[in-house]
């Protein structure tokens, strides 16, 4: 482990993540000794793996993103705390950046996500210009409760740090797929919450827009066919969420995990075929 100006924790979230967590805590463990993982039900053995790699394993019963992140907030060693996926790994140049510089109090940083798709990198489009707010200060930010894409909440500036996150959960199109259907699924339920309602234009005019965004505004068709293939399936989210907030299905039936998938299994092969 490389030594920081600033000593930071890393807080990772699983469930059935046993291909990934090795190498996420072999990324992590080149910038802290101090790593928790909180576990939410893994029956694949991240929890045991994660545990002979050397991170603390909490055990959590699932109660959303947001949740899971803060439980492992407060048991962290150090107040400065870096929140990563078991997808994701750091670069040469993030770690270099935090040894040399220490982090601000008042301050939450975020970085640019590099997105990879079946090995290629994701120059542009909607996952070419991701960039996720991911080191805080304890005492200064913490995560709401969204049942999906969870923020960082707190009086605190918003700043930019050098340095890139991989992302490698979106390397396949059914895997992609599967996981926009989980966030579908999740997204609806937080609308719902908030007495949102699925207007005709959020059906058919806000997947449009979402597309033409990804693939022409972002310069998605720079990227070639994965652009286009991008464009489509955030086209396809876009109007999944809304269906199923529209149709009362979120309410019935259980949101599937990110392994698992509520859509009809001729849907979701239609779809991976198109984006293969």
């Amino acid at each position: 482990m490389m030594q920081n100006r600033v000593p930071i924790s890393i807080v990772i979230i699983t469930r059935n993540e046993a291909a990934n967590i090795a190498d996420c805590l072999r990324s992590a463990r080149r910038l802290s000794d101090d790593i928790v993982v909180v576990d939410s039900g893994s029956t694949d053995g991240t929890a045991r793996l994660a545990a002979l790699c050397g991170a603390r394993v909490l055990h959590n019963k699932w109660e959303g993103y947001g949740a899971a992140r803060n439980k492992g907030a407060a048991a962290t060693r150090y107040d400065w705390i870096l929140a990563l996926d078991a997808d994701e790994r750091l670069d040469f140049d993030l770690l270099e950046q935090l040894k040399e510089d220490a982090p601000k109090r008042g301050r939450v940083y975020r970085f640019r996500r590099r997105n990879h798709w079946e090995e290629r990198r994701i120059r542009f489009g909607t996952l070419g210009f991701e960039r996720i707010a991911r080191l805080y200060h304890r005492h200064d930010a913490q995560w709401n409760d969204f049942a999906v894409h969870e923020r960082l909440t707190g009086s605190f500036q918003l700043c930019k740090w050098p340095g890139t996150i991989l992302h490698f959960g979106i390397a396949y199109p059914d895997q992609y797929l599967r996981k926009r259907e989980h966030y579908a699924w999740l997204s609806a339920i937080t609308y719902a919450r908030q007495g949102r309602k699925a207007r005709l234009y959020h059906l058919l005019g806000a997947p449009l827009f979402d597309a033409l965004k990804s693939y022409l505004f972002l310069g998605g068709f720079l990227d070639g066919i994965v652009g286009w293939k991008i464009a489509r399936i955030t086209a396809w989210y876009t109007a999944r969420k809304y269906t199923l907030l529209r149709s009362g299905q979120h309410e019935t039936h259980p949101a599937p995990t990110a392994g698992e998938s509520a859509c009809t299994v001729a849907s979701l092969q239609q779809l991976s075929s198109a984006a293969s």
